[in-house]
């Protein structure tokens, strides 16, 4: 085989393994550290819904007035020291991607609201999560709380919540006697956009290009 016949079979060889891979998307992590929630000094955003992070929209789903999320560090709050999402109340927290197109949601931390043992009522038993194509409900998780420790804790989302179009987070149950919230913090969602069908038919595009030249270099090597 000549040299620039390897080099054609190298090439059809990678961009095989490329589409079979498929296109590699670049994971980013919302955490919600930004200096534009900060007022003096000190992060807080209270009622904002819905609130587009990095091309990412959160929405607070619930009575209104009553049920909404807050960005904040303050002390009392369960959390790892940084600015956390915080859903108050009984609110239905929905994340999605800001254009409309889908997402993989990879993982993400979660927890209590306070850390004051008087206040752990207020907490939700679990976070339950389901995942959406459109109108359809394609994955289903629960995330349990523990009610003695007021930290943040990681999950991994399996492949349910990959190609989703939204994400919907809901607290469960009580934990106490005499407790009528279902609080919960979110914080760390590391998520990934879905690449574009016209990716996967730019790579077939190239895929056939390199086939029509391997085989009009093998004609004319035959002709010559």
């Amino acid at each position: 085989m000549t040299s620039s016949r390897r080099r054609r079979a190298a090439g059809l060889c990678a961009l095989i393994g490329a589409l079979v891979a498929g296109p590699a998307t670049a994971a980013q992590v919302l955490d919600f550290n930004l200096s534009r929630f900060q007022v003096n000094g000190v992060t807080t955003v209270s009622g904002e819904s819905p609130l587009i992070l990095e091309g990412y929209s959160f929405a607070a789903v619930g009575s209104p007035g009553l049920d909404f999320f807050a960005i904040d560090d303050l002390t009392g709050k369960v959390g790892d020291g940084t600015p956390r999402l915080v859903a108050f109340n009984n609110a239905t927290v929905v994340l999605g991607n800001a254009t409309g197109k889908p997402f993989d949601l990879l993982s993400l931390d979660f927890g209590g609201s306070w850390t004051n043992p008087d206040d752990r009522f207020r907490w939700a038993d679990k976070i339950e999560i389901n995942g959406y194509r459109g109108n359809s409900a394609v994955g289903h998780a629960f995330l349990d709380l523990d009610p003695n420790v007021p930290i943040l804790s990681t999950a991994s989302l399996g492949a349910q919540f990959r190609g989703v179009s939204s994400v919907s987070f809901h607290g469960l149950g009580d934990i106490g006697t005499g407790g009528n919230n279902h609080e919960f913090a979110l914080d760390n969602l590391v998520v990934s956009h879905v690449p574009e069908p016209e990716t996967y038919a730019l790579m077939l595009a190239g895929l056939g290009l390199l086939a029509w030249r391997g085989r009009s270099g093998a004609k004319g090597k035959r002709a010559g």
